[in-house]
């Protein structure tokens, strides 16, 4: 049975908040009621857990506020968690009786707390505070004058994602320069592309390729991947396929042949990481994360297979559709394990969960044989490396169809630059999502030519440096004074 905290009301100008305090009394927590608003309750879970007491200090702990009316529907609320003069403090914006509210305190990611001297994380853990955001992730876009690191659960625990106008997450590292996206729940860093040309730190343009533009053979005859549901697919199946479970062997969504995007990203991963074939790492890769990079091919209507002519199964909507658009739209770094399937909830493992030697939380898929041992086992080469997902690009400050100029990863540029997150199969072609010029969060073919921004992962343990001889002028992590990683052997 669920336990609920008492409130007490306070009215402001923006509408009604909601304000409850906790605060450390001779080992107890103090609760202060109001009758006049017993219909409404906050309920508060640590970890998961539900309590009726609050956490008797800050612990590193990072909360949240989410909102439901009283048919369990998610509110357009915004909460603030914080924990001053001894005390938490929960607040919640446009809230009304009869709902009640969830406040959710997490663990930080793994390493946060301990990050080591002189590493990347512990420079971003010292020059970031970790809040609440202004705005609510795929719902808004961020205030012009926002910019600041948040907290959400993903697939390891608890991550730590930047977001609006962010201007000290600039990194340079082996010979290119990228910005920070999220720590993740184990600590490791996230960064996409932003100059491929040198460490100057100034946006470039991104290399322009097709997302999948692969052909099959059927009687006899070429026909495009673009034109089937198999082509939303960062790896993808038989495009033919009409078996109903899309996702086993010999259908429409296996993991069986990398999309042209994906075939791009090898071959650069092996000219930019100095990685040869007849050598499975190298420096730069040594300090590479091997993570889960989510090209979420579950999805929540539809058949999963169609051809272009297939007039009776035509569409079918992936569950970032579904996330960014539909109400309420609910970004999430979690990479979803089941699918909607001939209208049943399946399991399908981490068939969206892309990883180069982890097959423990991913798929172990990233990667080639290239020889045998000598014990005649196969030898891999190792692909850490993926695109950002269109959910990251939400809690970035992104929104669908909405122009964003004052968020990082806008770039400035007339162009637009891909996600490794599907969109859907609309009867013609398949989709991707894509962050347009103007900065907002659309869909594109995936034969049209895109920017590529290839995005990886750094281990919570790479040391950097910066030049802190004038922070004031020159912040730690800005794009004049970057984060700059310490190679081994350079």
């Amino acid at each position: 049975m669920k336990k609920y905290i008492p409130i007490f009301l306070i009215i402001s100008i923006a509408g009604v908040l909601l304000t409850i305090s906790a605060k450390q009394n001779n080992k107890e927590q103090v609760f202060v009621p109001i009758e006049s608003l017993e219909n409404t309750t906050i309920a508060a879970y640590v970890n998961g857990v539900p309590t009726d007491e609050m956490p008797n200090d800050n612990s590193n702990l990072f909360g949240y506020v989410k909102c439901y009316d009283n048919s369990g529907n998610e509110l357009d609320t915004l909460g603030f968690v914080n924990y001053v003069n001894d005390e938490w403090k929960v607040s919640v914006n446009n809230i009304t009786t009869n709902s009640a509210c969830n406040v959710y305190f997490i663990d930080p990611p793994a390493h946060w707390a301990t990050a080591g001297t002189d590493t990347l994380l512990k420079a971003i853990k010292d020059n970031n505070p970790v809040v609440n955001t202004q705005t609510l992730p795929g719902k808004e876009i961020n205030l012009i004058d926002e910019a600041e690191l948040s907290g959400t659960i993903d697939d390891y625990g608890t991550s730590y994602y930047f977001r609006g106008n962010v201007q000290n997450n600039y990194v340079q590292f082996a010979g290119m320069c990228w910005r920070i996206v999220r720590v993740d729940g184990n600590g490791n860093i996230k960064l996409i592309l932003w100059n491929k040309g040198g460490i100057d730190c100034t946006i470039s343009s991104a290399q322009g390729k097709a997302f999948n533009n692969g052909t099959y053979t059927k009687e006899g005859s070429d026909y495009n991947v673009q034109s089937t549901a198999s082509g939303v697919g960062f790896m993808y199946g038989k495009p033919d396929s009409k078996q109903i479970d899309v996702y086993a062997a010999g259908g429409a969504q296996e993991n069986k042949y990398d999309s042209s995007m994906l075939t791009y990203l090898k071959g650069w991963y092996e000219n930019t990481f100095n990685v040869k074939d007849n050598t499975l790492t190298s420096n730069y890769t040594e300090m590479l994360a091997d993570v889960i990079w989510c090209g979420d091919k579950s999805f929540y209507e539809g058949p999963g297979y169609a051809e272009k002519d297939d007039t009776d199964k035509i569409n079918t909507y992936f569950n970032a559709y579904n996330r960014l658009i539909n109400n309420p739209k609910s970004p999430s770094l979690v990479c979803p394990s089941t699918s909607i399937v001939a209208g049943e909830k399946v399991n399908i493992g981490n068939i969206s969960k892309y990883t180069a030697a982890d097959t423990t939380n991913g798929n172990g898929l990233l990667k080639k044989e290239v020889g045998k041992d000598a014990n005649d086992k196969p030898i891999y080469k190792y692909y850490k490396v993926g695109l950002i997902t269109a959910d990251e690009v939400a809690f970035a400050g992104g929104a669908y169809n909405k122009a964003n100029s004052t968020y990082y990863l806008y770039t400035g540029l007339n162009s637009h630059f891909w996600t490794m997150s599907p969109f859907r199969f609309d009867g013609n072609y398949a989709l991707v999502w894509i962050v347009y010029s103007v900065g907002s969060l659309v869909n594109s073919h995936v034969h049209y030519g895109g920017g590529a921004r290839p995005s990886i992962a750094l281990n919570y343990d790479v040391q950097a440096t910066y030049d802190d001889s004038d922070l004031e002028n020159k912040p730690a992590g800005s794009v004049n004074n970057p984060y700059v990683i310490t190679v081994p052997g350079e």
